[in-house]
């Protein structure tokens, strides 16, 4: 343990384990809080990060994260505590990815709940008042918004994730 007592001869329950960690700063799951490695580097890669913080309902909130060929990479949900924020970080190769959340009942997540996707500590998307579900779609190589169809009057060649602005009143 990280407060480990030489000199206590029974064990209070108090032992602590957040020093251990990544320690290696080349691997995309590095922790800058560790202090012990703790063997879990994965080494490089694109770090995504999802954290769901869970409104009064958190059974409802459901979310996956899957690559471009439709495999899924990682899963959260449903919750059990209300009201707590749950983390969950993924290394992967660089690609296109596709983020999906769900509300079971179909009214997103009550505030002060919702949920946040970063890529490398790059906001990506967040929110909670998205009815059944509300589906993202990024490239970690490119993690610049705009208008990603090419059918619209103001597409963005360089825009690597939508923004919903896309405008259609020129065709």
């Amino acid at each position: 343990a990280c407060n480990y007592d030489p000199a206590a001869e029974t064990d209070n329950g108090a032992c602590d384990f957040s020093c251990y960690g990544c320690t290696d700063p080349e691997s995309c799951n590095y922790n800058a809080d560790a202090t012990l490695d703790d063997g879990s580097c994965t080494g490089p890669g694109e770090s995504i990060t999802i954290s769901v913080t869970t409104d009064i309902y958190p059974g409802e909130t459901t979310w996956t994260l899957t690559d471009d060929s439709g495999a899924t990479i990682a899963t959260g949900g449903p919750y059990s505590t209300a009201g707590i924020t749950e983390e969950q970080t993924v290394c992967v190769a660089e690609g296109c990815y596709t983020f999906s959340i769900a509300d079971s009942f179909g009214d997103g997540i009550f505030e002060p709940g919702g949920y946040v996707l970063t890529v490398n500590d790059t906001l990506v998307a967040s929110g909670g008042d998205f009815g059944d579900v509300e589906t993202v779609a990024f490239c970690t190589d490119n993690l610049n918004f705009g208008c990603t169809d090419p059918t619209a009057c103001n597409y963005d060649p360089g825009a690597g994730i939508d923004n919903g602005t896309c405008d259609f009143s020129c065709v």
